[in-house]
């Protein structure tokens, strides 16, 4: 049992891959439709996903509902990146994660992300945007303190939120320090921990067979928040994160996104699989959020 915990300690308090995620932010399948019955105990009183698996706990099947992998429906708030090699269409999670989707739709409908460059991006595992500045530097949160000063935020791990594949997810230095700098989750494959190590540290079940399936950032998972999971344009994600880099991971040729929309869907939609492929249903239609 020592010997299981110090696997666990060791495997996800790991952050050798952190600075490749964030050093440049200064402040820093089989289950597509999970139940959502009421789960064993409420939300509010599990433990986040890093303090379960950090004390070896096991998470219960019947309290993990990976919703990441359900259609978006009808009513569901998304957000709608354009940038300059197409379109990336995301669903958001404000239950799951109220102050980071707060913070990310607030600078978006201020137009604080239009005009922003992909300044890290690493082809086997994310890209990342949302920085201060174009160096990569630098955060925003819209949240204050008592003193009227910015004020950066606490992460939100949830059971139901994993950094599959398409998972949207803040990029901090600290798992309390987070703003406006965000990746989306590219890996094919599992990136940063194995299926064996995921067994040992106690993930469940259905979260590991999901990464073999699609792939994902498990190392991530109880560090970072996901507040969003791409429906449709991973076509334009792979397409970002294969471009020309530098040394340090900067895109040779900058690649902006446009602006971020915030929008309300007006009907359901289905949800491209892993691979990207796009969905043969019609792109729905939408109506801004003012």
């Amino acid at each position: 049992m020592k010997r299981l915990l110090t696997i666990s300690l060791a495997l996800l308090m790991s952050v050798s891959l952190l600075a490749s995620c964030s050093s440049r932010d200064e402040a820093s399948s089989e289950e597509v439709q999970e139940s959502r019955e009421e789960s064993s105990s409420a939300p509010g009183e599990r433990p986040s996903v890093g303090e379960a698996a950090l004390n070896n706990e096991k998470m219960p099947e019947g309290d993990v509902h990976l919703i990441q992998l359900e259609n978006p429906k009808s009513g569901d708030t998304i957000a709608v990146l354009d940038t300059s090699l197409g379109e990336i269409r995301i669903v958001l999670y404000p239950e799951q994660a109220p102050k980071a989707v707060e913070n990310f739709s607030t600078l978006a409908q201020d137009s604080f992300y239009n005009g922003k460059v992909f300044h890290y991006v690493d082809a086997g595992f994310m890209i990342q945007s949302g920085a201060v500045n174009s160096n990569g530097t630098g955060s925003r949160s819209v949240f204050t303190n008592a003193g009227g000063e910015q004020e950066f935020f606490e992460t939100e791990p949830n059971w139901d939120l994993w950094h599959f594949r398409g998972a949207v997810s803040l990029a901090n230095t600290n798992e309390n320090l987070n703003g406006s700098q965000f990746i989306i989750v590219r890996a094919d494959d599992i990136y940063g921990h194995t299926a064996e190590e995921m067994e040992a540290a106690k993930f469940p079940r259905k979260v590991i067979d999901r990464y073999k399936e699609a792939g994902g950032a498990p190392h991530r998972d109880g560090y970072s928040t996901v507040f969003g999971m791409v429906y449709q344009g991973m076509d334009v994600v792979d397409a970002i994160a294969e471009v020309e880099v530098d040394a340090s991971g900067m895109p040779v040729e900058t690649v902006l996104i446009n602006s971020i929309t915030i929008e309300v869907l007006q009907e359901d939609v289905e949800l491209e699989d892993a691979s990207g492929e796009a969905s043969d249903s019609s792109r729905e239609e939408s109506s801004a959020v003012a």
